[in-house]
């Protein structure tokens, strides 16, 4: 699936920066090689690889793009500035704004207002920022205060934790 190519390739850019290894910097490139291949026209992909016949099949999955592959390509950029990686990260940046409305994807729209200097993707983090905010609880009740959505365990608080300081 896209989100196991994905944490590879961020487990690679992780052993690349703590040992120096080349092999680790070699994998790390072959699989964003794989993901930036594979990325729809509109910006998403699709969520699963076969390695047997080379295809992407199935829907585009917000959650994965948001979730694994999109924080997967910027810690690869970070150390690389591959431009085709930058270039994937915006057009993915570009879709989860136009079709995405609850995951937190912070971190690619803030990204791509740092690769591009673009204002719209830092106007949109403003908005999409205060918007997440007001979906808080405001209740009494000390088990639901704060939450974001409805039940305690939709979605995973540690996407968030890790995105909304991007913005």
């Amino acid at each position: 699936p896209q989100r196991s190519i994905s944490n590879v390739l961020w487990g690679e850019v992780l052993l690349y920066e703590m040992t120096q290894e080349e092999k680790y910097k070699k994998a790390a490139d072959k699989w964003a090689k794989l993901l930036v291949e594979g990325q729809n026209e509109d910006g998403s992909w699709a969520d699963t690889y076969n390695p047997l016949d080379k295809r992407w099949a199935g829907k585009a999955s917000g959650l994965y793009i948001a979730c694994y592959t999109l924080p997967a390509l910027i810690n690869y950029h970070i150390l690389t500035k591959d431009e085709a990686v930058g270039n994937a990260i915006i057009k993915a940046a570009e879709y989860l704004m136009a079709n995405d409305k609850y995951k937190g994807y912070f971190d690619s729209v803030a990204y791509s207002f740092w690769l591009t200097g673009d204002n719209k993707y830092r106007a949109f983090l403003e908005g999409y920022l205060a918007e997440f905010v007001s979906w808080r609880n405001e209740g009494q009740d000390d088990l639901h205060r704060g939450i974001v959505f409805d039940k305690l365990y939709y979605q995973r608080p540690n996407e968030y934790l890790y995105s909304v300081p991007f913005a």
